[in-house]
C-alpha cells in the first residue's frame, strides 16, 4: 500500500490545512526555528508550504529525500533557493498577485501618514497635548511626483491608483518598455539615480534578486531632494538600512516608512528606533481579509492539483516540467 501525501508546514499553525487537506494528506507542524530542524524535518514529505518565516537552503533541499514541490504562500521567494530546487526537479510555485490590492493601499496609508502627521497627531491627543497641533503641518500629495522602482503587478497598481490621486509617476524597470505603458502617462527613468533626482517620494516595489540586493545605497539617498519621503513594502535587503539610517539622521531625506526589514523581527535595539523622521510596521502590508482568502483560494488549487499529480498554477520553475515526478 502506498504511503500517504505528507505536507510540512514548519511554522505557524494548521488548522485551516487539515480543514482542507487531512482527508488527501497527513499533515505535520513541528516549528523549525533552525536549518538543522528544517533538515530534519524534510525527511519524508512531498510537499513543503514555506513562507519568510522559514529559510528554504540548498542544503534543506539536498535533504529532502522525497520532496516534489514547495508552496510559497507569499509573492517574494526570496527565502529559497530556487537554483537547488529545480536541480533536483523539485517544482516551486507561489502566489504573484493575491496581495497586490492589500500592500498597495498599505503603501499609500503609509505615504499619507509621511505627508500628513497622523501618528504624531493621533498620539498627542491621547496624551492631552491639543496645542501641539500647531507643529503637526503637512504637505499634499497632488501634484508631487512618486517615483516607483519595479512596475511589476504591484508596481503597476500603485501607479495607478497614484495617478488617481493626482500623483505624478516615473519609474524604473529595466525589463518594462515605455511603450508597455503607452497612454497611461507615466515616464520611465533610464537609471535609478535619474528617478530619484526628480521624485518627492520613491517607493520600492522590486523583488529581492541578486541584482536588486542593497540596490538602493548612498548614492541613491544622496540624490533625493531633501523634502523627498522614501517608502518600501517589497523586502529590506533592497536597501542598505545603515545608510538610511544615516540619511534619515543627517537630513539627506525628510522621513521614510517601512513595512520590511532586513532581518525580521528586528533587534529591540536597532538604530531605527531612535529616530523620529521614521515609521515601521510589522511587514502586514500583505494582511488583508481579501488577500487572505484569494491566498486559500490559491493554495488549496496548487495543492489539490499537485497531490493529484497534476502541475499546477503558478509555477516558478517550469523548466522542471519534463524531470518533474508527480507519483
Amino acid at each position: 500500500m502506498e504511503d500517504k501525501f505528507v505536507i510540512l508546514k514548519p511554522y505557524g499553525n494548521v488548522n485551516w490545512e487539515k480543514k482542507e487537506f487531512s482527508q488527501l494528506a497527513e499533515i505535520r507542524n513541528p516549528t523549525c526555528a533552525t536549518e538543522e530542524d528544517l533538515i530534519k524535518e524534510i525527511k519524508g514529505v512531498h510537499l513543503l508550504i514555506a513562507d519568510v518565516d522559514i529559510q528554504v537552503t540548498r542544503k534543506v533541499l539536498d535533504a529532502a529525500d522525497r520532496l516534489r514541490a514547495v508552496v510559497c504562500s507569499s509573492t517574494g521567494i526570496d527565502f529559497l533557493d530556487l537554483p537547488a530546487a529545480t536541480r533536483k526537479g523539485i517544482l516551486v510555485t507561489n502566489l504573484p498577485d493575491y496581495c497586490a490590492e492589500a500592500v498597495v493601499e498599505h503603501a499609500l496609508g503609509l505615504l499619507f501618514c509621511l505627508c500628513r502627521p497622523i501618528v504624531r497627531g493621533v498620539r498627542a491627543t491621547f496624551e492631552g497635548n491639543w496645542e501641539e497641533r500647531g507643529h503637526l503641518q503637512g504637505i499634499e500629495v497632488e501634484g508631487k511626483t512618486l517615483g516607483i522602482i519595479g512596475l511589476g503587478r504591484i508596481g503597476r497598481r500603485m501607479a495607478e491608483k497614484a495617478s488617481g490621486l493626482g500623483i505624478k509617476v516615473i519609474f524604473y524597470d529595466p525589463f518594462v518598455l515605455q511603450d508597455a505603458v503607452k497612454g497611461r502617462g507615466y515616464e520611465k527613468a533610464e537609471t535609478v539615480l535619474d528617478l530619484v533626482k526628480h521624485s518627492d517620494f520613491v517607493s520600492i516595489h522590486a523583488s529581492l534578486i541578486s541584482e536588486t540586493n542593497r540596490m538602493f545605497g548612498e548614492e541613491e539617498f544622496r540624490s533625493m531632494k531633501p523634502s523627498a519621503y522614501f517608502l518600501n513594502v517589497a523586502r529590506g535587503g533592497i536597501v542598505d538600512e545603515g545608510v538610511l539610517y544615516k540619511a534619515l539622521k543627517e537630513g539627506w531625506i525628510a522621513g521614510a516608512a517601512v513595512d520590511v526589514l532586513s532581518k525580521e523581527p528586528p533587534e529591540k535595539d536597532h538604530p531605527f528606533f531612535t529616530l523620529k523622521n521614521i515609521l515601521i510596521t510589522p511587514h502586514i502590508g500583505w494582511n488583508t481579509k481579501e488577500a487572505l482568502e484569494r491566498s486559500k483560494t490559491q493554495i488549496k488549487e496548487i495543492i489539490v492539483s499537485i497531490i493529484q499529480g497534476h502541475f499546477p498554477i503558478n509555477v516558478v520553475n517550469p523548466e522542471v516540467k519534463g524531470r518533474w515526478n508527480p507519483a
